[in-house]
Order: C-alpha cells, then structure tokens, then sequence
C-alpha cells in the first residue's frame, strides 16, 4: 500500500465518523463542508501523485531498456572482440606450425645432404682402399712378374 492510499483511506474514515454529527449541529455541517472540500482537494493531490509515480515508473522503465540495450551492445562488442582474438590466435598457431614443417622439411633434407655426402666419402674411402689393395704388390717382384705375364699372353693374342 503507498503512502497517498494510506492517507486517502484515514480521511474517509474521519469523514465517515464525523458525517452523522454534522447532520444535528448546523456547524457541524459548514465543518462536513470543509472536510468533504478537504477530502476531494485530497483525492485531487492523489491522482496528481500517482500520475507522477505512473510517469516516474515510465522513465525508469525506460531506464532500465536503455541499460539493456547498453549491456546487450557491450556484450556484443566483447564477442565480437574476443571472435577476433580467436581468429588471430589460430592464424598465429596456423603460421607457427607452416614454420615448424618448414623447418624440419628444411632440417629432413640437410640430413638427406649430410647422409648422401657421408656415402660418397664413404664409397671414395672404399675405393681408394680398394685401388691400393690391389696396387700393393704391384711395386714389388711379384706384381712386376705378374704384369708381364699379361703382356706376354696379349702379344700372344695379337700375333
């Protein structure tokens, strides 16, 4: 209950209570005169109160859809933000990773290079050891004698 029908109701009552004894005295009845003015002044004061209360709610109502519209705004404006951060974030790790497969494409070929290079000196070793396996008796008697025999059995051949 607010406070005008509080009051409203008070005034009926003492109005209610004060009619029949303005009926016997004829003062009485000037005074029920003033108090049935007082009374509609009062309802008058009533309805002016509750039509600034009415338009009091209105513009808090209004308030309160504005605040709304703000928070719903900002709401929309952090999500768009944070969308945004998300899509920077995944190129970011996108990117990293195109890095990394580079990188180690980059690191697969240098021990492919390395490894190539490795069977090549390796198969250079081999050779020249080989080469020099076969070419050790070559400077002594033995390998002289079997130079010669060759030669001997192409001559042969030719003749």
């Amino acid at each position: 209950m607010t406070k005008t029908n509080i009051i409203f109701i008070t005034s009926l009552l003492a109005i209610s209570f004060s009619a029949p004894f303005a009926i016997a005295d004829p003062k009485g009845k000037e005074n029920w005169k003033a108090q049935k003015e007082q009374m509609k002044d009062e309802r008058e004061r009533m309805k002016h109160e509750r039509k600034l209360e009415k338009e009091d709610a209105k513009k808090y109502r209004e308030m309160e859809r504005e605040e709304r519209k703000e928070r719903k705004e900002m709401e929309r404006e952090k999500r768009k933000d944070r969308n945004e951060m998300e899509r920077e974030e995944r190129k970011h790790r996108e990117e990293m990773k195109r890095e990394d497969r580079k990188h180690y494409e980059e690191m697969r070929r240098e021990e492919g290079k390395h490894r190539d290079e490795m069977k090549r000196e390796h198969h250079k070793d081999k050779e020249k050891m080989e080469k020099e396996y076969k070419e050790s008796g070559k400077g002594s008697e033995q390998g002289q004698q079997q130079r010669e025999e060759v030669r001997k059995k192409w001559w042969k051949f030719w003749e």
